[in-house]
C-alpha cells in the first residue's frame, strides 16, 4: 500500500486503519460510513524499516497500537528483531478478534525465535531483547 485516504472530518483514525487492515473496525467507530470525499486527506505510506534507513536511525522501544496490524509490522521488521546489532523493545496491546486462530501463540514463538523474553501485562506482550551468543 502507498498510501492512505483518511477523513478530515473524522473523529476516530478507523477510516484509515481499516484501508490498511481490511478488518470491520465498524464495532468501534461509527463515522467509518458516510465520509464525504471532499474532506479526505491522502497520506504516503512507508514501511518502518523503510523509515529507518531513510532517516538513518535505530531504535531502543517500539510501541504499537496498531488495531491488530502488529503482525504485518513484525514480519516487515523480522530482520531487525532476530539479527539487528541493536534490538529494541517491543510493546503492544494484543488484539485476538482481529488474529487468525492461533497467531497469538505463534507471536510468542516469532519472539522466542528472535532471542526475546516475553511477559504478557494485561491485554499487552512486552518483548525484551535477550543477549545474544
Amino acid at each position: 500500500m502507498t498510501s492512505v485516504d483518511f477523513s478530515a472530518e473524522s473523529i476516530t483514525p478507523y477510516s484509515g486503519v481499516q484501508q490498511m487492515t481490511g478488518f470491520d473496525y465498524s464495532v468501534r467507530s461509527e463515522d467509518i460510513k458516510g465520509v464525504n470525499d471532499h474532506s479526505r486527506v491522502t497520506v504516503r505510506c512507508v514501511s518502518l524499516l523503510e523509515f529507518l534507513h531513510n532517516a538513518q536511525c535505530a531504535m531502543d522501544l517500539l510501541v504499537m497500537d496498531i488495531e491488530g496490524c502488529e503482525i504485518e509490522v513484525l514480519k516487515n521488521i523480522r530482520s531487525l528483531l532476530c539479527g539487528g546489532p541493536k534490538r529494541p523493545v517491543v510493546f503492544f496491546e494484543l488484539h485476538p478478534g482481529f488474529y487468525p486462530s492461533g497467531t497469538e501463540a505463534s507471536l510468542y514463538r516469532f519472539f522466542e525465535e528472535c532471542g526475546y523474553a516475553t511477559e504478557r501485562i494485561s491485554s499487552h506482550l512486552l518483548c525484551t531483547p535477550q543477549p545474544q551468543p
